[in-house]
């Protein structure tokens, strides 16, 4: 039987620029109309965020030890709120947006369109860094040498002082 693969807390995506804005924009033309516009709308809440000037808020560190978790001000939640999707449900209020486009992209070919669907999940990951009212942690933030090691690397959960739990096979 082979050892499951753990990871250490957090996830961190590549960074979002205007190139790959135009990207997954391409991708989504080519989407049905669902697909399309709820990328659409990802992609304006990005841009929208992107306008935010560079944070003076003092870091905090992430659980996973590999990152600094950087607040949003009240200011900047406040201009970006109309963008972001709900992350939580409140009964009777509103439901929760960001798990309803889960369950939309999940529909999303992962062999055929593998593309459109790592597109579409990378922009929801975004807006579910920013329901958080925090700036997102993207891989260009981590010091070089966990770049690309901490999303490969094997560990023994057991050496580990945080939670962990098994990435699906």
């Amino acid at each position: 039987m082979a050892r499951p693969t753990f990871r250490a807390g957090g996830t961190f995506a590549p960074p979002l620029d205007p190139q790959r804005i135009n990207l997954y924009r391409s991708l989504a033309a080519e989407a049905p109309v669902s697909i399309r516009k709820a990328m659409e709308d990802l992609c304006q809440m990005v841009e929208v965020f992107q306008e935010t000037p560079t944070s003076d808020e003092s870091p905090e560190p992430h659980r996973s030890g590999f990152a600094s978790v950087i607040p949003l001000k009240e200011e900047e939640i406040q201009r970006i709120w109309d963008y972001v999707p709900w992350n939580d449900s409140v009964p009777g209020d509103h439901v929760n947006e960001c798990a309803q486009l889960a369950e939309l992209f999940d529909g999303i070919d992962p062999v055929q369109k593998k593309d459109l669907r790592d597109a579409a999940f990378h922009l929801l990951w975004y807006a579910q860094e920013l329901a958080l009212d925090r700036e997102p942690i993207t891989t260009d933030s981590l010091p070089p040498d966990l770049r690309q090691s901490q999303q490969s690397e094997e560990v023994d959960p057991s050496e580990l002082p945080i939670t962990v739990r098994p990435l699906s096979q």
